[in-house]
């Protein structure tokens, strides 16, 4: 049902969604592996501010730290593979599939496209890349919730949504704030272009 301004009065998202397609990678979890992730994060102290949040107004972040988290992005990215090769041994487990493209994100939970089907109910570390945004690299938790085949010109894909778990508030106003940049730049765009 909608009201006279045209929102829908039956919608029962919490969180505003926003199309952003950015790069993402995707780790499967064992129940185990998931326990383990959630000791290590009770463990470790909480980030109290953070002195490189873009100032009220600003959207992009200084030039050098796009350089830099490009830098700890593949360094994390080696990191992954050690250890997977160190946990798992050269004839480790299969790999995930790839994440080709993001579609949305919300402050609740993302769809993307994936090149082969997960399970529902599969549980994740989703790894995704905030380009133009101070400390771009957000990890967060997730389980698989809905898997759609789809055929597009690349062959058979998966649309795949997956609900965000465990989120602290810091970096779900975080995923929020980087969501609510993207649809002002969105916004600005459209406006020049008309």
């Amino acid at each position: 049902m909608l009201d006279d301004s045209g929102v829908d009065m039956d919608e029962k998202r919490t969180f505003v969604r926003a199309l952003i397609s950015t790069r993402a990678k995707i780790k499967l979890l064992s129940p185990h592996e998931l326990e383990e992730i959630r000791t290590l994060r009770a463990a470790a102290l909480p980030l109290q501010g953070h002195p490189l949040q873009p100032a009220d107004g600003e959207d992009d972040a200084p030039a050098y730290l796009g350089e830099l988290v490009e830098l700890l992005v593949q360094i994390d990215d080696k990191l992954d593979r050690v250890m997977d090769l160190l946990i798992h041994g050269k004839g480790g487990d299969a790999a995930p599939p790839e994440v080709l493209q993001t579609i949305d994100i919300s402050g609740a939970g993302m769809f993307m496209v994936l090149s082969a089907p997960l399970e529902v109910g599969q549980l994740l570390q989703v790894t995704i890349r905030f380009p133009g945004f101070p400390l771009g690299l957000f990890k967060v938790l997730g389980e698989v919730v809905r898997i759609e085949p789809a055929t597009e010109e690349r062959g058979v894909v998966y649309h795949t949504g997956v609900r965000f778990l465990e989120m602290t508030d810091a970096e779900r106003d975080r995923l929020v704030a980087y969501t609510f940049m993207q649809q002002r730049r969105t916004i600005r765009e459209s406006k020049k272009e008309s």
